[in-house]
């Protein structure tokens, strides 16, 4: 899977769990998803679990503390994958 897919289809996922005042366009590769994005801590598990279920993948607790920004959300994705 290309990282341009794996982008397309995180990005609805995170969009979800956006607060008003953040527009979808504002989901790059550098955001933090907490501080940047505000979406609420209670959310990221939530994503979690869609990123998990929309890629076929399990995300062990150490690599879900590795994930603080949108790119690191995609390296985390494509890690697993290529773990299959």
């Amino acid at each position: 899977m290309e990282l341009k897919e794996i982008q397309e289809k995180l990005t609805p996922i995170i969009s979800k769990y956006l607060p008003d005042e953040v527009k979808v366009e504002e989901i790059t590769p550098e955001k933090d998803i907490l501080k940047d994005l505000q979406i609420n801590s209670a959310y990221l598990i939530d994503i979690i679990i869609a990123i998990e279920e929309e890629f076929d993948i399990a995300i062990d607790d150490d690599s879900i503390a590795k994930i603080n920004t949108v790119q690191e959300a995609v390296d985390v994705i494509v890690s697993k994958i290529n773990e299959k």
